[in-house]
């Protein structure tokens, strides 16, 4: 038997339950983001900060819909349609979803270690393999800051710093 007899023709761009249900939720979130909340109060909120991680364990799951701007939203939902609906047919909508959740906490542990593993003298998609080492005598990593909803670029040292007092102040510690 042939595998187009027991799935039937391949559909291509199909709206499949759980991928409308994941772009209409995103797309709301994103308004609510933008309008009701802002994107910096949002990300505080919502978005998975590791060192708040116990504390806040919803964020796990929150931080998947936070979106850092209109293109950042576009390109998501624009792969989520194109991709989505032969994903779900060929998996099912109940394995589907547990396949989309489960590959954003896997994006938050790929991220962490990553950043655990990625070279300080790097930076960005410098990083890469095949890319050229970033020169200068004080060698600065980009950061994302969720606080702020853009990169901006700091030093290792004041990165540390700043992670220093923030387990400080989060053991009660002065």
């Amino acid at each position: 038997m042939m595998t187009e007899d027991l799935m039937g023709p391949p559909r291509m761009y199909v709206l499949t339950p759980w991928v409308r249900r994941l772009l209409v939720a995103n797309l709301i979130v994103f308004l609510f983001q933008v309008t009701l909340f802002t994107l910096q109060s949002s990300a505080k909120t919502f978005g998975f900060i590791p060192l708040l991680a116990a504390q806040r364990p919803w964020t796990f799951l929150t931080y998947m819909f936070l979106h850092g701007s209109a293109l950042h939203l576009t390109f998501n939902l624009l792969a989520l349609f194109m991709f989505g609906g032969p994903v779900e047919d060929r998996l099912g909508s109940r394995a589907f979803i547990w396949f989309y959740l489960l590959c954003g906490v896997a994006g938050i542990v790929i991220s962490r270690l990553e950043a655990f593993t990625a070279d300080p003298k790097q930076e960005g998609c410098s990083a890469l393999p095949f890319s050229p080492p970033q020169s200068g005598r004080h060698r600065e990593t980009s950061h994302m800051n969720p606080m702020k909803g853009k990169f901006h670029n700091k030093s290792n040292n004041q990165t540390r710093a700043e992670a220093r007092l923030t387990r400080k102040h989060l053991h009660g510690e002065t």
